[in-house]
This record gives structure tokens, C-alpha cells and sequence, in this order.
């Protein structure tokens, strides 16, 4: 059984559908094949609902939290759509998204500083997008009752600084007589001295 949640254009949850992902099967005795088709349902889910994302895998190995992963391949199937944002969700839903369990993070004081403000952190400075976390509170007291996310391109990402590089052991360098090379696809900024700049 396959389910999955249904949003309107503005992100905005209007209910869940389920399918068996198998209409029917059929075996062959006299040839011992295996026959069988997908329902209705699933063929339609695949044609039209399913949105694909590409997730690069460069990025992916940086992100090193589980959560940051989750929320980072969330944020990307978003950042397109709806001006980048998630839109308003229950924190019972995002707890689900992100694999929490129920016992985990029990209070949202802890659920909020341990998992989505290290998240949000570590895809800022570790991913291609940036991330904004809002909290909507309701009700006396204002307790927050939904997330929402935005993301917007990280147009830092993979670019080393003189500084980060500088971070390595290694000569002092005359900054002034180096040209900057941009590397795009190795994703880096590489420095190449000019003659006679090492001290």
C-alpha cells in the first residue's frame, strides 16, 4: 500500500490518498512468468502528481545530520514553487516528514533548538540553498502550532574564500599579485600565485 499527502497551489493540505501499488497478478503455470499490472491510481500518480527533484550528490555528502538531509531534499522539491516556501504545516507533519518518532523531542522547545535550528544551519552553510524557518502561533499563550520553510539559491556554495584557504598550512601568500580563477564544475574558487609571490 502506497499513501501520500495532497496540497493545493498555495501548500495548504486538502487530505491523503492510498492505492495498493499492484491492480492485479497473475502467474503462468506453464511458463512460470509473473504477470502483473499497476492500478489506476499509481499509473495516474506517476503521470501527473509525481514532481521530480534533482539532488545532487555532491551536496548530499556534505549534509551530515539526518534531519538537515530530510529537510534539504524537502526545501528542494519546493524552491521552484510557491516563491521557494513549504507552506504552513502542522508540527506533527514535519515531525513525520523529518522521521522523527513520537518519544523523540518530546517538548517543541527542544524539537525547535536540537533539530530544525541545527538543520536550517547546517543546509545554509553546507548546501546550494539558503533556509528560513517562520513559526506560526495560535491560540492563548501563543504556542507555535506549524513550520513553514523558505529557500532561495545559495550563490556561495562551493566557492572557497582566501581566508578558508588560508585555513591549510602552506606558504604565506602575496594576495594583491594573485589572479582568482572561478573552477564552476569543481565547485571551487582555486588561487594560482604568480611568479615569485611566495615569502
Amino acid at each position: 500500500m502506497l499513501d501520500w499527502d495532497v496540497f493545493d497551489t498555495h501548500g495548504k493540505k486538502t487530505g491523503w490518498e492510498a492505492s495498493p501499488i499492484l491492480g492485479y497478478l497473475k502467474y503462468h503455470e506453464s511458463t512460470g512468468l509473473v504477470e502483473y499490472g499497476y492500478s489506476e491510481v499509481i499509473i495516474e500518480f506517476f503521470k501527473e502528481k509525481l514532481d521530480y527533484t534533482i539532488l545532487s550528490l555532491d551536496v548530499a555528502r556534505n549534509i551530515k545530520g539526518k534531519y538537515a538531509l530530510a529537510l534539504w531534499e524537502i526545501c528542494k522539491r519546493f524552491q521552484d514553487a510557491n516563491g521557494g516556501s513549504t507552506g504552513w504545516r502542522p508540527i506533527a507533519e514535519w515531525r513525520g516528514y523529518l522521521g522523527i518518532k513520537k518519544h523523540q523531542y518530546p517538548s517543541f522547545n527542544v524539537f525547535s533548538r536540537d533539530v530544525i535550528k541545527k538543520a536550517v544551519l547546517e543546509i545554509s552553510k553546507h548546501s546550494d540553498i539558503l533556509v528560513k524557518v517562520e513559526y506560526k502561533r495560535t491560540g492563548l499563550g501563543g504556542k507555535v502550532s506549524h513550520i513553514k520553510f523558505t529557500s532561495k539559491p545559495n550563490k556561495n556554495y562551493g566557492k572557497a574564500t582566501v581566508k578558508q584557504m588560508e585555513m591549510f598550512e602552506g606558504p604565506k601568500i602575496d594576495r594583491k599579485a594573485m589572479p582568482k580563477v572561478p573552477l564552476e564544475d569543481a565547485g571551487v574558487l582555486c588561487i594560482f600565485p604568480r611568479k615569485g609571490t611566495f615569502h
